[in-house]
């Protein structure tokens, strides 16, 4: 059971042509994830649908103004924010067409769920926000997701649907619209948000039954066009469950484990991570490769996508990747010591520990893998993005940076 990624991959073959076709020459002298060396430039007419009627997003992926704040997480979610005359002044249908464009609605799968990921994201978006406060915001949701129009994968390389058929190698030489691209990722976005409980729980029964019919319906679609293509439901697996009321049993990924016999790990003994046995496919590492990419362009990957290890794991137990571990406060207490994160001595390249807190909790961990002495906050480091690949980044440029204050750095005793 494919799940989520199912229709999702069809993103890896039209990203990465969107991405040859719209490359121009580097923009900046700033490292860039080596997945996009050349930062795509995406017209306002390729990046939203025809008869867009929301928010035009001055800095956003595909514009030279993005890599200006893409060394900052905080800075590239205030330049998304819509100023507040006009989101009080949005109707409703405007402010979901809005979100589901939303330039950082990747982040929503930054986390272990998508219900977790989509809460976080929404904390620091206004205008999600105020689409969580909107009375018909679930409605106009449905009304998006019964629009929403398919991808036909005959209508892509063949050599690459093939490829990705067999888990192969994919072919991006020939390109693909981008108004495809955003139209596939616009159709993911909208099954995540009517997913919610905000959105899901405020549609009548009668709306239950026009979405349980749109799914059927959508399915009897992707059958039409390519059941093999479209092998497994991953709309079905979203909102299927939701309309059950069972949504939240599912976190977006498809995860056989078991739990791992007792280890160390920092010192610390270790009883109730989790033992992995499935992993992703090629076609879907190189989905998450790209998706990733296109968002945050200053971070470069240098490990594949994984199930079997998070953050915690890579930072704490092994680099090489075992295990998914919860965080624990005796990680950075027991081998190690929080540092002062103001003193360039608390950083060791290799040695020294972060961590980032969200919302006063530990959301993730890392390596220091380079320190800038004239700049604590641009020192970089490498780490695991959730079921993402492994990356080095500056401190500031990934999902889980908040602030200075949300900080931590541990130092070996």
């Amino acid at each position: 059971m494919k799940k989520l990624f199912t229709a999702l991959l069809a993103l890896t073959l039209i990203f990465g042509l969107a991405a040859t076709a719209f490359a121009a020459d580097a923009l900046s002298k700033k490292t860039l994830n080596p997945d996009f060396p050349d930062c795509p430039l995406i017209s306002d007419a390729d990046y939203y649908p025809e008869n867009y009627i929301g928010y035009v997003y001055p800095v956003r992926p595909g514009k030279t103004e993005w890599i200006s704040v893409a060394d900052d997480h905080m800075e590239m979610i205030k330049s998304c924010q819509i100023p507040s005359a006009v989101l009080e002044a949005m109707s409703t249908e405007q402010l979901v067409q809005s979100m589901l464009s939303y330039p950082l609605a990747i982040d929503i799968l930054a986390y272990d769920s998508v219900f977790e990921g989509f809460d976080i994201v929404a904390r620091y978006s206004n205008g999600i926000s105020e689409l969580i406060n909107r009375e018909q915001a679930g409605l106009y949701l449905l009304d998006a997701f019964e629009a929403q129009n398919l991808v036909d994968p005959n209508e892509l390389d063949q050599s690459s649907v093939e490829a990705f058929r067999s888990d192969g190698e994919i072919d991006i030489s020939s390109p693909v619209g981008y108004r495809a691209v955003m139209q596939m990722f616009r159709n993911l976005i909208t099954e995540i948000f009517l997913a919610q409980p905000a959105f899901m729980e405020t549609l009548t029964e009668p709306e239950i039954t026009r979405l349980s019919a749109a799914i059927t319906r959508k399915e009897q679609e992707k059958s039409a066009l390519d059941p093999e293509f479209y092998a497994s439901s991953d709309l079905s697996d979203i909102l299927g469950g939701a309309v059950t009321r069972a949504s939240g049993t599912w976190n977006g990924y498809d995860i056989t484990y078991t739990i791992a016999p007792p280890f160390t790990a920092s010192g610390v003994t270790v009883s109730d991570a989790f033992d992995v046995s499935n992993e992703l496919t090629s076609a879907q590492k190189t989905y998450l490769n790209t998706i990733w990419g296109v968002a945050h362009i200053t971070a470069i990957r240098f490990a594949d996508p994984s199930l079997k290890y998070n953050c915690h794991s890579y930072a704490w137990h092994k680099t090489s990747g075992q295990y998914i571990i919860n965080y624990r406060a005796t990680f950075g207490t027991t081998n190690y010591s929080s540092a002062n994160k103001d003193q360039s001595a608390s950083y060791v390249v290799g040695k020294s520990r972060i961590t980032y807190k969200e919302n006063g909790s530990i959301s993730h961990s890392g390596i220091i893998s380079s320190v800038n002495t004239s700049d604590l906050q641009k020192s970089k480091v490498k780490s695991k993005w959730a079921h993402a690949g492994a990356y080095e980044h500056p401190i500031k440029a990934c999902p889980y940076w908040v602030d200075w204050a949300s900080i931590t750095i541990y130092k070996q005793k």
